[in-house]
């Protein structure tokens, strides 16, 4: 054990001693050897160590913080849900710009065209596309209004101040229970996104 920490950095051995007191002025300490630190070996030691310090410092202690933990998690899901339907809104729109160029051009040709030709090509454009387009943003904007108050009002129930400032990265490096099966899921089939949006 002694040749063990013989071979450990400065940086490496600092890092231990922010360990021996798991608090958030440490974890701090630890993140900025973890952005800062010359050495890559240092970084990734540092993270390592900074990881496991995040498990046990956030780790719920009762069966409140147990409910909140999983509360934050059900809200940053609910966040990249909204992050995702907001990509499709900006989506539609642009879709919606690209109809109005359709529909203004396909005009400007029939009116150019011999009556065979305008019966023949009537169809090309047709407003169903833009309406389908347009009923669907309304759609992905009314859930995205109603997604939004919902975090707002799952953040105010969170009081542990913990969890107000859980690492992004949290439930990533730390697998909990709640993260791993659904009472919908299909034994048949690939477990999607858990959240039955059929997507």
């Amino acid at each position: 054990m002694k040749n063990m920490e013989k071979e450990k950095t400065k940086v490496q051995k600092k890092v231990d001693l922010l360990l021996k007191k798991n608090t958030k002025e440490n974890l701090k300490k630890l993140i900025k050897i973890e952005k800062t630190a010359k050495d890559e070996y240092d970084r990734d030691y540092a993270r390592l160590m900074r990881e496991n310090a995040d498990f046990f410092y956030y780790y719920p202690q009762n069966e409140k913080e147990f409910s909140e933990l999983l509360l934050v998690w059900k809200t940053r899901r609910k966040e990249s849900w909204i992050i995702d339907r907001e990509m499709k809104a900006k989506a539609a729109v642009y879709e919606l710009e690209e109809y109005s160029f359709d529909k203004k051009i396909h005009s400007r040709i029939l009116k150019k065209q011999t009556k065979k030709k305008k019966e023949d090509w009537q169809y090309c454009y047709m407003d169903d596309f833009s309406f389908r387009t347009q009923n669907r943003l309304e759609e992905l904007e009314s859930d995205i209004e109603y997604e939004k108050a919902w975090v707002k009002e799952a953040k105010n129930l969170i009081k542990t101040k913990r969890y107000k400032e859980l690492p992004a990265d949290y439930f990533v490096n730390n697998i909990f229970d709640f993260q791993t099966g659904s009472a919908w899921e299909d034994d048949d089939k690939e477990r999607c996104c858990n959240c039955c949006c059929g997507e």
